[in-house]
């Protein structure tokens, strides 16, 4: 029976042995001196040029050398010797087959080199095969070098080491044509098939080398599994692929696909390769192998609904992309941009999938990492300690309605000089309760968006902007809790806008520590169980009629004071006033003119513009849209680059020439 298989633009045959095929049963008269060759004629070639037909074992001192051609089946009397085999002489295809009760062994290399040149036995490409069904053990090195090759292995094989495609391209020069010629290997380990390895086993070498792993059982390796990264690379794994003590290495242009199980005994590392996980890929966590497993250079990570995703100790990426659909788990920490490489990182947790972390989660490790953007449609775990911290370059986080954040504490713009953006549509928890369970923007710049179904809960303090370079921006349509107290700028500039939704806080509203602070109260209602002022200017309230400000506790005598001081005022003409009712004090205000400025969405269109939608709008009266580039410390909005005057509630303004990088809008009268 014959199978005809097509790759890489040449057909291969797998055929079955047949009576017609050769045994090897050649040796030389001079042991140790010259090479055994076997060829379609059965002869022998010796040094001076004669050709002799012997019929005995080659002797365990010669080099084996099959080519011209030649495909030679050892059975059960086997075959061993102390030195190279040759397949692909001078580059001219040699097959060699080993039978389910045959055995090979050799304590050197195999070398395989496919064809590079025509000659009366071949034609260009024809591949240079090993097959094997029974056992082969090879004590140094499994070579496939030149041009193309091709191992099938349905046996037990053993080597030292494997280089699949380690040769650079070549140019083979045949009838004044010039064929270039890369180095291409086909590894084939079938359902039976075991192959071990002591040492490394590695891919596409070569300088644009092909080299293809399929594996349908058990590779097991004891040094690394690597793909080069100089050639092009494919595993293809639906088996058992370990390395049982130490790395599996992804290089670049290559690619894996995989849906049995890969595991690496320290570190399973992508550098600018391909992956697609549809089974297990795992590393040993303890605390002797603290295993951390790096994904970069522009890599690509696909765990689909099926993929397993263990990583062991701790998990670092940098520039990329990674979309988990199935499980991610490690026992320690994950990083997301963590050495100085620059460059953009996408994460996304789609919906029904699971991250889960059990020490911290950090965006940005250093200055100059990578600025990533995590968008969470699932389930999105950090460690109740370490929990998620923002730290350096510009860090994003879109949780979607879907999405669920757990995280035990959530610090933001950590250095000066960061930008942390969150945007919650679904549920944020920041949920360790003892006073170390908090939410801190601490220098930077922190803008946070809460949409009309979010819930952002924080279960201890709040603190806004803590030190003197920061400036937070918070949006509120939704649901905000917070279990102790919020401070609301610490020792930078804090503006709060509530434009819906509650804000529900059980200790107390601290208004400023030390910064300047300001409060839009638009819509909605804030509550706290008090509320701490500094009447000297630096911090403001605007209040619009509907919304309101209820403290537990009569603060009426500080905030009517406010409103003397011109600290509080009614938005759109209203009058602000303060009013207890024995239990409550409640900042209200009254008379409005019309509904406050809202802006209802922020989109780009088809011609790269962007477009603001705003409602609240008065007819007759002209609208100006600002735009900030500078968002490391408070922006001043000195840059109009839209108006229109009114003639509805709601209108559009567009700025035709948007930044490639963040800004911020604002709208006015």
């Amino acid at each position: 029976m014959k199978k005809q298989i097509t790759w890489f633009g040449f057909a291969v045959l797998f055929c079955a042995a047949t009576a017609s095929a050769e045994l090897v049963r050649y040796y030389d008269v001079d042991p140790g001196t010259d090479n055994l060759w076997t060829n379609t004629l059965n002869w022998q070639y010796k040094p001076d040029g004669s050709w002799t037909n012997y019929g005995k074992l080659p002797e365990s001192d010669d080099q084996v050398i099959i080519t011209y051609g030649d495909s030679v089946e050892i059975d059960a009397a086997g075959l061993a010797v102390a030195n190279d085999i040759d397949l692909g002489k001078y580059s001219v295809p040699g097959n060699l087959t080993t039978t389910s009760d045959g055995t090979l062994t050799t304590t050197a290399d195999i070398v395989m080199n496919g064809s590079i040149k025509q000659t009366g036995y071949s034609e260009i490409g024809d591949p240079t095969k090993l097959i094997n069904y029974g056992t082969n053990t090879i004590g140094t090195t499994l070579n496939l070098a030149l041009a193309s090759n091709l191992v099938y292995n349905a046996g037990q094989f053993t080597a030292n080491a494997i280089n699949l495609a380690s040769a650079a391209e070549v140019e083979a020069v045949d009838g004044g044509v010039t064929n270039i010629l890369a180095s291409t290997a086909l590894f084939t380990n079938d359902v039976t098939g075991v192959v071990d390895v002591t040492t490394d086993l590695t891919l596409a070498d070569g300088v644009n080398s092909v080299a293809l792993l399929e594996n349908l059982g058990d590779v097991n390796v004891v040094g690394d599994i690597e793909t080069m990264g100089n050639g092009q690379a494919t595993i293809n794994n639906s088996g058992l692929m370990q390395s049982v003590s130490n790395n599996i290495n992804i290089g670049a242009n290559t690619v894996v696909n995989n849906s049995g199980t890969m595991t690496a005994k320290v570190d399973f590392d992508i550098s600018g390769g391909t992956v697609v996980n549809d089974g297990t890929i795992s590393t040993l966590a303890s605390s002797s192998a603290k295993s951390t497993s790096g994904f970069g250079d522009g890599f690509s990570f696909e765990n689909t609904m099926n993929g397993l995703l263990d990583l062991g100790w701790n998990l670092k990426f940098d520039a990329g992309t990674f979309t988990n659909r199935g499980t991610l788990t490690t026992t320690k920490a994950f990083f997301m941009g963590y050495d100085a490489n620059g460059g953009e990182l996408t994460v996304y947790n789609a919906a029904g999938a699971t991250n889960i972390f059990s020490g911290s989660v950090e965006m940005g490790r250093i200055d100059g990492s990578a600025e990533a953007t995590l968008i969470n449609e699932g389930y999105f775990r950090a460690g109740s300690t370490g929990g998620l911290q923002m730290k350096n370059e510009t860090q994003t986080i879109q949780n979607k309605a879907d999405g669920y954040i757990q995280a035990g504490i959530l610090k933001t713009a950590m250095q000066a000089d960061s930008l942390s953006v969150i945007s919650n549509e679904g549920w944020l928890n920041v949920s360790r309760s003892d006073p170390y369970g908090y939410f801190a923007s601490v220098a930077g710049t922190t803008m946070v968006h809460n949409a009309a179904s979010g819930t952002f809960s924080v279960a201890h303090d709040m603190t806004l902007s803590e030190q003197a370079t920061a400036f937070t921006s918070i949006t509120n349509f939704g649901t905000m809790t917070v279990g102790s107290d919020l401070y609301l700028a610490v020792e930078g500039d804090t503006e709060f806008a509530m434009l819906g939704g509650t804000l529900d806080v059980d200790g107390t509203l601290v208004l400023t520590n030390g910064g300047t602070g300001h409060v839009d109260l638009m819509a909605g209602t804030v509550t706290a169980a008090d509320i701490d002022l500094l009447s000297d200017g630096s911090c403001t309230i605007d209040i619009s009629e509907g919304a309101e400000l209820i403290v537990n506790a009569d603060r009426t005598t500080e905030l009517n004071g406010m409103i003397s001081d011109g600290y509080i005022t009614g938005s759109g003409g209203a009058t602000a006033m303060a009013s207890y009712d024995g239990t409550n004090t409640t900042l209200s205000a009254e008379g409005s003119s019309g509904d406050p400025l809202v802006i209802e969405s922020g989109t780009m269109n088809g011609s790269g513009e962007f477009e603001v939608v705003v409602s609240g709008l008065s007819s007759g009266t002209t609208y100006y849209l600002w735009r900030e580039t500078d968002l490391t410390a408070a922006p001043s909005f000195t840059n109009e680059v839209a108006s229109i005057a009114a003639t509805s509630d709601t209108e559009t303004l567009t700025d035709t020439a948007p930044p490639a990088a963040n800004a911020f809008y604002k709208v006015t009268d």
